[in-house]
């Protein structure tokens, strides 16, 4: 599993045409073929946008094959585009999504946003590394439910000696992680290097996801429990929500 990104609710945008990835980098245009990964090769990079949402994302990811990183603000990035021999120097812009290849295999990533106040599934999309595998023809196959439960154990970990100017200011929201108690959840907020933080930043490590990470269980749930996800630690306490309503709880 790997490496993701991130929500103002109750005031989300509406959009007339469903949401599109937008392909920025300038990786050779393969002929698209139905239900096929979109592919990549290992050590290389793609990056894209969301066009037709302007809020907030957060993406989970299912796979290890691929790194995913969201860009806060203009870079230029050096390395080599999937599909070209030579490195190369690209100025990439804040809110695109860089996608490079890890090791062979599939990931699957879906991008949230929130829309009327519900979270919502904006894009469902899977990546391959290595040799793509034949089409899906199978027409009956079904989505995979999102886990959920009415009450939610949040566990957030991080670095504490690079802590960002994001996660501070969610960390440190104390009256909202408070509020969260009130609804029925509980939290617990960890330093990757102390105490149960260091479990903690290995689950992270295992599914590929970078820290600052937050990870969701089923505060009902027998211990020890399987997190229902891991995903890095969103931007704000809007995306905080929106991964607490993808789960089913309020």
């Amino acid at each position: 599993m790997l490496r993701l990104l991130v929500l103002l609710l109750f005031a989300g945008p509406v959009f007339a045409d469903p949401p599109k990835l937008k392909e920025l980098s300038p990786a050779p245009k393969l002929e698209p073929l139905p239900n096929t990964p979109i592919a990549i090769e290992a050590g290389k990079y793609r990056w894209y946008s969301v066009e037709g949402y302007t809020g907030p994302l957060t993406l989970t990811v299912e796979g290890s094959s691929v790194g995913i990183k969201e860009v806060d603000k203009p870079l230029t990035l050096f390395g080599v585009v999937s599909g070209q021999a030579d490195p190369g120097e690209y100025p990439i812009s804040a809110g695109a999504m860089i996608v490079w290849g890890r090791d062979a295999g599939p990931t699957k990533v879906q991008a949230w946003g929130v829309v009327d106040g519900k979270a919502k599934l904006l894009l469902s999309l899977m990546f391959q590394v290595g040799p793509r595998p034949p089409p899906d023809t199978d027409p009956h196959t079904e989505p995979v439910p999102v886990p959920t439960a009415k009450a939610l154990w949040l566990v957030t970990v991080e670095d504490m000696q690079t802590r960002t100017a994001d996660a501070a200011m969610v960390q440190g929201d104390t009256r909202y992680w408070e509020s969260l108690r009130t609804k029925g959840h509980d939290f617990r907020q960890y330093d990757k290097s102390k105490g149960e933080g260091v479990n903690y930043a290995k689950k992270a490590a295992l599914k590929g996801v970078a820290l600052p990470a937050v990870l969701v269980f089923d505060k009902n749930a027998a211990s020890p429990a399987e997190p229902l996800a891991i995903v890095p630690l969103p931007k704000t306490t809007a995306g905080l929500d929106a991964l607490i309503l993808k789960h089913g709880a309020k």
